[in-house]
């Protein structure tokens, strides 16, 4: 699931390569919690090795972000963790990249080294890119078979407005990612639905069969709102890809809101195929009004699955906790947005309770001009009460 930094005023031609830096890890895994409080990452070291090792999710280096995660875990327990980060010290400059984080019983996670897999194209629809999601399955593409499938968000405009969607594929998803084509699976059209908004952005995958059949969850934002959608695809020939109609995600329910109607943006999706439920994390809208312009909150909430094929409006979402700023490390963040469900490889949930949720905290301009490399990840979990 990029999710973006989203600015909500109005608003590679080179491949993947490895190992572009390394970022210390300082934070102990989560631990279960009650729906109403959150404990957050504490510091762990081991002294079996001359360098301190230190488990939980990374940090970014100095003048660097990390944003927009989406989080994929395996049988044994390993995970992959894709996010947006930027490519040089200081600078807005966005590469996707990816770790893979081992699990130690007793300790939690420790997170290798950063490998950038896709960067902005030097012309082309993706010229400036984020909002990674990835899922695993059996795909083909060029006449070759492939393990894992990322989406993410892309556009010519520097001001990241109007975005389309595109894939890539790989076997090694530490190693060379491969994008799709050279155009966007889901292309916006600014001339119709307008040039200033974010378009179809923050792609979220779920492979429903464990094989091949995608379905792929994104916000469209246009003059109207910011609404979450989706659209399926078999994925087993990307080569001729023959998307579904698209469906608007129900917004009824008992979800939270700040706006007139309903909206829901910047969701992240995941599927619980015993129980025929879908499960998101969305941020709250409207987002703040003062730098950054992002969320103040993020929301968990299920809906069944049969309410996404109905025009019948159903029970639609219910909601099963809000996370505010008291939510976040030491209660210290006001901003809360671009949530991510940590499901299994296939974007299946791993279970309905206990739920891990990442999710980016930072600070605010009014405190800190240099804002936008404050953004880092935390961790919350949910459990039914």
């Amino acid at each position: 699931m990029k999710k973006q930094l989203l600015i909500f005023a109005g608003l590679a031609a080179v491949l993947a390569f490895s190992s572009c830096k390394s970022s210390s890890v300082s934070s102990e895994p989560s631990t279960t919690t009650s729906t109403t409080s959150t404990i957050t990452s504490v510091s762990t070291t081991s002294t079996t090795s001359e360098e301190p090792i230190e488990y939980g999710l990374p940090v970014p280096a100095t003048g660097h972000y990390m944003k927009d995660a989406d989080v994929i875990e395996a049988e044994d327990g390993d995970r992959l963790l894709v996010y947006t980060t930027n490519a040089e010290s200081g600078e807005e400059d966005n590469v996707i990249a990816i770790r893979e984080g081992v699990y130690s019983t007793g300790n939690g996670y420790l997170y290798g080294e950063e490998h950038v897999i896709v960067t902005p194209s030097a012309s082309g629809w993706d010229q400036y890119i984020g909002a990674p999601s990835i899922t695993k399955g059996t795909f083909e593409y060029n006449s070759v078979d492939y393990a894992y499938l990322l989406a993410y968000h892309g556009t010519t405009s520097a001001t990241e407005v109007s975005n389309s969607i595109g894939l890539a594929v790989t076997n090694d998803p530490l190693g060379t990612w491969f994008k799709v084509g050279s155009a966007p699976v889901l292309e916006y059209d600014a001339d119709v639905y307008g040039e200033s908004y974010m378009g179809f952005h923050a792609p979220s995958l779920i492979n429903m069969s464990k094989t091949s059949m995608i379905r792929l969850f994104y916000t469209w934002a246009d003059a109207y709102g910011h609404y979450s959608y989706f659209v399926d695809f078999d994925a087993m020939n990307l080569n001729s890809i023959d998307l579904s109609g698209y469906v608007m995600v129900p917004n009824n329910g008992n979800l939270t809101s700040g706006d007139p109607e309903t909206m829901i943006p910047n969701g992240d999706f995941a599927y619980d195929g015993v129980n025929h439920d879908v499960f998101m994390v969305k941020d709250y809208s409207p987002a703040a009004s003062q730098q950054p312009r992002v969320s103040t909150r993020i929301e968990l909430a299920y809906i069944a699955e049969d309410e996404l094929y109905t025009t019948d409006q159903g029970d639609g979402w219910v909601s099963l906790e809000v996370y505010i700023f008291v939510d976040t490390p030491e209660g210290l963040y006001e901003r809360l947005y671009s949530g991510a469900i940590v499901s299994d490889e296939f974007g299946h949930m791993l279970a309905t309770s206990p739920i891990e949720v990442i999710y980016n905290i930072s600070e605010l301009e009014a405190d800190n001009p240099n804002f936008l490399f404050t953004q880092q990840l935390a961790t919350i979990t949910y459990t039914a009460s």
